[in-house]
């Protein structure tokens, strides 16, 4: 799975002796953000005086993880919390006080998936102080990869060990020198791009795909899910907000497209040779057919209301005439009275 609304459909039954790998931020919980959690470590551990410390940090720490490099952007935030702090105060504070939080933060879908594993590993570029007391006693998982800081004489000195932040590759190599005397796990989580290294690594090759209610998606996700995912037969959009543009062009496996109120949808292409079936709901976008298309079963229930699009009558016509070799054609109400 490429994205965490992926577990969607995804049957927990029968896994008590697989095993599975997942991101923490964005993933297990919903919010992607551990800035509330380091804000939060940062006044009960240092009081006033830290929690001033780590908001005049941030926004240095911002400018970095969003355009800069993900690793520094944390890296400051670790620094900014944690320099000085005794470790014995760190572990105090991260048993009593955040799995309340973390709690209330999880994602219930990923709960699902997680629970059902008889054997579960958290990946997270938090520190590992900061989020494996609740991630083993609450959660149950077996095993925690996270960020570790460097410690002198019992307080850490707010400096990150090799091989750095969690993120990215490292996620992958820490996954790796994890399970290298064992089987890799079957099951992998994550909710972004970067996370892909360390998902491949996992045995399950999925070949469904649901992405439900998820936000902020670009252009070139679906790409992305063909390059990393190169079994993928049937996938579902539904209600993912954001998402502009949808070119489908992979001459791969993919077989089955359906996609369920999508409100921002602007424009679907559709190149794939090996896609049979066609499925759309929501309001009108511009849909066009490229040689090479072989559909057998097409729905469109394309609703009065114009999307961001201007009404195009020839556009629309030019459409279901490409459709016509179609063995299942089904429209909505509305087409047929046009």
């Amino acid at each position: 799975m490429t994205l965490l609304a992926s577990s969607l459909g995804f049957s927990s039954t029968r896994r008590e002796k697989q095993t599975l790998v997942t991101d923490m931020d964005g993933t297990l919980l919903r919010g992607r953000s551990s800035f509330p959690y380091f804000a939060l470590v940062a006044f009960e551990v240092g009081g006033v005086l830290r929690l001033l410390f780590l908001l005049l940090a941030s926004p240095l720490a911002g400018l970095l993880y969003y355009f800069i490099l993900e690793s520094a952007g944390i890296r400051v935030l670790i620094f900014a919390t944690f320099a000085g702090m005794k470790v014995a105060d760190i572990e105090s504070v991260a048993r009593a006080v955040p799995p309340k939080f973390y709690s209330s933060d999880l994602h219930p879908e990923a709960w699902r998936v997680f629970s059902s594993c008889g054997r579960r590993c958290v990946l997270t570029a938090n520190p590992r102080v900061m989020a494996e007391a609740f991630l083993k006693d609450y959660l149950g998982a077996d095993m925690v990869l996270g960020t570790e800081i460097g410690v002198y004489k019992g307080s850490a000195t707010g400096l990150v060990c090799a091989p750095g932040i969690v993120v990215g590759k490292n996620k992958a190599m820490a996954l790796n020198k994890a399970f290298s005397d064992t089987c890799m796990p079957e099951i992998g989580l994550g909710d972004r791009k970067t996370d892909a290294p360390f998902m491949k690594l996992c045995k399950n090759c999925f070949k469904t795909l649901h992405l439900r209610s998820v936000t902020g998606l670009a252009e070139d996700i679906v790409p992305a899910l063909f390059s990393d995912f190169k079994f993928l037969e049937c996938l579902k959009l539904e209600k993912c907000i954001g998402l502009r543009c949808l070119e489908i062009n992979a001459g791969g496996s993919l077989k089955s497209l359906t996609v369920v109120d999508c409100p921002d949808l602007a424009e679907i292409t559709l190149s794939a040779s090996n896609l049979k079936s066609f499925s759309y709901q929501g309001v009108l976008p511009r849909i066009q057919l490229k040689n090479g298309v072989n559909l057998v079963d097409v729905m469109l229930d394309m609703r009065a209301v114009i999307g961001h699009n201007e009404f195009d009558c020839e556009e629309l016509l030019s459409l279901l005439a490409a459709l016509k070799d179609v063995q299942i054609l089904t429209l909505s109400g509305w087409l047929l009275e046009f």
